[in-house]
């Protein structure tokens, strides 16, 4: 059954994700539409990921969680917590993904799955075709450490390599997104069809402030 945001992003609608990164979230959004609740590495409790799901169903958010590897134990945590999404971050192997999608079925989630390694790259056409999968988040920055390049999402490899990645997407009509921490960067990705945009309460804050001095 189709969930009603992988039914939004079927329409073809974009979706600003903001990370709040274990911050206070300001009162004013904007065009916030999904609060990205990460526990991939970042020591977040259960307990505080279902405090921020409550909390995105209080703002009339969605809530989307990044699960903290791709354990069947962990997805089913995630899951039981009632988000919208779940975000299966560092696939290597389409074994890894097919096996979480059988576990995440009777949840009826929107479940997005992360191409951040080099392997997840090498194998995005067989990706691609999971039935389950409802959108693809393309991770520069673990793909530059993955590719070499660490801290380098920029370099020109990694720039290379993730716009093939987004051509392909978009070209088999897939919904993806990455990280956009600019309006510039938003409005580049949106032309080449990206719906989801990563945002961390940083950028989110650096960007409302240069509005304000902007007005």
């Amino acid at each position: 059954m189709q969930t009603a945001l992988s039914a939004y992003l079927a329409k073809g609608e974009s979706l600003l994700m903001l990370n709040p990164g274990g911050e206070k979230l300001p009162d004013d959004l904007g065009e916030v539409g999904a609060i990205f609740i990460d526990r991939e590495g970042t020591g977040l409790s259960l307990h505080d990921a279902q405090s921020a799901v409550q909390d995105a169903r209080n703002r009339t958010l969605a809530a989307i969680i990044r699960t903290d590897g791709l354990a069947v134990d962990e997805i089913t945590a995630c899951a039981k917590l009632g988000p919208d999404g779940l975000v299966l971050p560092q696939i290597v192997k389409v074994e890894e993904l097919a096996q979480a999608i059988d576990v995440l079925r009777s949840y009826g989630l929107c479940v997005i799955a992360q191409i951040e390694t080099v392997e997840a790259v090498d194998a995005l056409s067989d990706l691609m075709h999971i039935e389950g999968v409802d959108a693809f988040l393309i991770g520069p920055n673990d793909l530059s450490e993955a590719m070499g390049f660490p801290g380098q999402p920029d370099h020109v490899s990694v720039r290379a390599s993730v716009e093939a990645v987004a051509a392909t997407l978009a070209s088999a009509g897939r919904v993806y997104g990455l990280p956009t921490t600019s309006d510039a960067a938003r409005r580049y990705w949106k032309g080449k069809g990206a719906q989801l945009h990563y945002l961390p309460i940083k950028a989110f804050l650096e960007m409302d402030k240069t509005a304000c001095q902007q007005r």
